[in-house]
């Protein structure tokens, strides 16, 4: 990756801005992969993209504050976490679930309610989407996501608060179906 990313730059400044980058949040962006995606190969697949795509994009990341670069590398390397594993589920989850389904009725509830609540968490906003995932998948603290979101801590808990509370309203339109 690093050999790549050497001779792609023409400017010795833009280089030493990807190469601090890379130090700075290889390990995040590489967490932030694997906690999505469960295994080694994946996440060191999504980590050399989610560099590229900051490398693509070098000059304009170079104006961002350590906050915001910070909260870029996370989300980033979150949309390609789960663009691979979005593209990894439609290749396998036809096999897997008609293998499984016969096995156990627990499994095809719980398939069920995680189908539940991954539609249910698609009818939030982005900024819904993204303070969700922030919170409870990489557990950052309120004033952590509103540093790296730019808003109030209190407006952070509002939207988590609303956000939390329409998912409820949709398990609940799941459940009456």
């Amino acid at each position: 990756m690093l050999i790549f990313a050497l001779r792609f730059f023409e400017e010795p400044l833009s280089m030493k801005k990807f190469m601090r980058i890379y130090h700075n949040y290889y390990k995040l962006i590489n967490a932030v992969s694997y906690g999505i995606l469960g295994n080694k190969h994946d996440s060191e697949d999504a980590v050399q993209e989610t560099l590229i795509k900051i490398l693509r994009h070098i000059d304009t990341v170079e104006d961002l504050s350590e906050e915001r670069l910070k909260g870029l590398c996370i989300v980033i390397s979150r949309n390609t976490a789960l663009d691979i594993l979005r593209k990894h589920r439609r290749e396998t989850e036809p096999e897997y679930l008609s293998e499984n389904l016969s096995k156990s009725e627990s499994f095809e509830s719980a398939v069920a309610e995680e189908i539940d609540v991954n539609n249910a968490v698609r009818t939030l906003s982005d900024r819904e989407r993204d303070i969700i995932y922030l919170r409870y998948s990489l557990d950052l603290s309120y004033s952590d996501i509103s540093a790296l979101m730019n808003l109030s801590e209190g407006n952070v808990r509002t939207i988590l608060s609303r956000a939390k509370a329409k998912i409820r309203m949709e398990l609940n339109d799941y459940e009456n179906l």
